[in-house]
């Protein structure tokens, strides 16, 4: 036999029986209170033969050592079922029962040869360092399975799930080249509806936060977004509506006063700008190459101006008109001198939905591709009859000059891309500000961002006495649901009146025919779906917000601009949800 404590052999008595050989005696020191390891190793040669372990101390007799003094070895060795060259030491591998699993650190691996129930095979032999193996799985052979050839993983950084939203955005990683006040695009799915959603931001500073770019905008984003979703778009660009043409409009004539040109397309592109209109024309006029201005008029205007009028026909030609020498510049003579470089494009058409931009007619070096994350705003039809009718009134009350309450609502209704507007004085109790609420041609939002609130601030700002405040936010929308039983004509099919009611009632609770602030009675409803023809009575079930719970209402209020808490509401439009017209017939 030989014993070793903690790997120092202390015993050395190898022999066999009948041999005679010197037994080599050691000494090691021990501390009181630590765990040593033990290894005895014997055999024996003809049976009877036995050994024990025994101990003795400075006041203690010798004596076999008692059992609470021991410890189960954590160093074990294991058998593997065969050869398995991809598990090495320092690797980890789990030894696993069905009711419980435990890791254990390979120590070392060796191949050995393994005898038992009669057969021989080579099995790669681990020295596993660990608690409980021999008091888990040495009776559980056959349940006992082993995982080895483990690999190490870096740990991943924990993700951060919290929606985007906010005034600050910290991106995941060192972004080189962004400034303040640089225009950003945020896209993504909106947290609470799963919606695609996009905005445009405006960037304050700039930030490296352990290694990391933060940005700061100079207002908290409108939206908010699904962390993993969301995409900044950093290269961000200005775009207004209209395709560019040059053209030669034709020749001068010295001779000629007032001479006339008439551009070869239409309609001419305004865009929006901080006027008292609201916009500015494309069009620039050159004669000989050298630029001519536009002008309202011709009143008053020196011999030597070189200006000219527009006019814009019913068809939308634009005619170019030039002075007579008395009254402005008259066109020199020349050969094909009298050039326009203009937009053709307008209103509507160019309301086009969110990434349906994907093509640019001219490409500039290094461009991949280019998209509109978010829908356009503040586009606005060419003004018809009717419309001039409407505003030139308004037009003429403000004279450009904005003073009373009133005026503050005709200017901004006046203003090209506006829909509707309301003014309001709001007071919150130590000081009144007018309140302006506006929404866009066709119910469209005006967002803070956008080209059409600002110049229409610019303007108002520029028509009005600086020292009252003003404020001007895009109006909130308001839709209802109707359900109601109607009564028809015999003669009449039920279908055909449905359609008919349907369309009366969104007609008549439109964007254009509702004002802020005014509220839907269930009177309203009822005399509107009267009078349809086909219609012999009506029965109004239901009248609530969309959303809301189906219950009856007699009247929905919609709020003007008010104080709520220490925030301002925008006025309200109450508006029929289309989808929402449930009727059915009476019997």
């Amino acid at each position: 036999m030989r014993l070793w404590v903690d790997g120092k052999l202390i015993i050395d008595k190898w022999i066999d029986q009948g041999a005679t050989k010197h037994t080599s005696v050691q000494t090691i020191q021990m501390t009181a209170g630590h765990k040593y390891d033990i290894k005895l190793e014997y055999y024996e040669h003809g049976g009877a033969a036995s050994v024990k372990l025994f101990w003795s101390a400075q006041g203690l007799a010798e004596e076999i050592i008692p059992a609470n003094h021991l410890y189960p070895r954590d160093i074990h060795d294991v058998h593997l079922d065969t050869t398995y060259p991809k598990i090495v030491a320092a690797s980890w591998v789990v030894l696993s029962i069905p009711e419980y699993q435990e890791v254990y650190l390979v120590k070392q691996v060796a191949e050995d040869s393994r005898a038992n129930f009669a057969l021989t095979a080579k099995t790669s032999r681990l020295t596993l360092q660990g608690e409980q193996l021999r008091e888990l799985f040495n009776e559980r052979l056959r349940d006992t399975v082993v995982f080895g050839q483990s690999e190490e993983l870096e740990f991943a950084e924990r993700p951060i799930t919290a929606a985007v939203s906010g005034l600050e955005l910290l991106l995941n990683s060192t972004v080189e080249g962004l400034v303040a006040n640089q225009l950003i695009a945020i896209s993504g799915t909106d947290s609470n509806t799963g919606d695609a959603i996009a905005e445009i931001a405006t960037v304050d500073r700039v930030e490296d936060e352990n290694s990391y770019t933060k940005l700061v905008l100079k207002a908290p984003l409108v939206n908010s977004y699904v962390r993993d979703s969301a995409i900044i778009n950093a290269n961000v660009a200005r775009a207004t509506h209209g395709d560019t043409k040059n053209e030669v409009l034709g020749s001068g004539d010295g001779s000629k006063g007032f001479q006339k040109f008439q551009l070869k397309q239409n309609p001419l592109t305004f865009v929006s700008a901080p006027t008292a209109s609201g916009g500015e024309t494309t069009l620039e006029v050159r004669v000989n190459d050298v630029l001519w201005h536009e002008v309202p008029n011709f009143y008053e205007l020196p011999p030597n101006e070189r200006s000219y009028v527009t006019r814009i026909a019913d068809d939308g030609k634009v005619t170019v008109q030039f002075g007579d020498g008395v009254t402005g510049a008259r066109v020199p003579t020349g050969i094909e001198n009298v050039t326009a470089k203009y937009r053709v494009g307008i209103g509507a058409s160019g309301m086009l939905d969110a990434n349906q931009i994907n093509l640019l007619m001219s490409r500039p070096l290094g461009l991949k591709d280019v998209s509109n994350p978010k829908t356009p705003t503040g586009a606005e039809d060419s003004e018809q009859l009717d419309q001039a009718r409407q505003n030139a009134p308004l037009t003429v009350l403000t004279l450009d000059r904005i003073v009373s309450l009133q005026d503050f609502e005709d200017f901004a209704r006046a203003f090209s891309g506006i829909g509707k507007a309301q003014a309001t004085w709001l007071w919150n109790g130590q000081m009144r500000l007018i309140h302006l609420t506006i929404a866009g041609v066709d119910g469209g939002d005006v967002p803070a961002i956008s080209d059409l609130y600002r110049n229409l601030v610019t303007a108002i700002d520029a028509a009005r006495h600086t020292d009252q405040s003003v404020r001007i936010d895009s109006y909130k929308s308001r839709l209802f649901d109707v359900e109601a039983k109607i009564l028809i004509d015999p003669d009449y099919l039920f279908e055909d009146v449905k359609s008919a009611v349907e369309k009366a009632l969104a007609d008549a609770f439109s964007f254009d025919t509702r004002a802020f602030g005014q509220a839907v009675t269930a009177s309203e409803i009822s005399v509107t779906a009267q009078a349809v023809e086909g219609v012999v009575a009506v029965d109004l079930d239901k009248l609530y917000f969309d959303g809301a719970a189906a219950v009856p209402h007699e009247r929905l209020p919609a709020n003007v601009a008010h104080w709520e808490g220490n925030q301002i509401k925008p006025a309200e439009l109450l508006t029929v949800n289309a989808d929402g017209i449930n009727l059915t017939e009476m019997k």
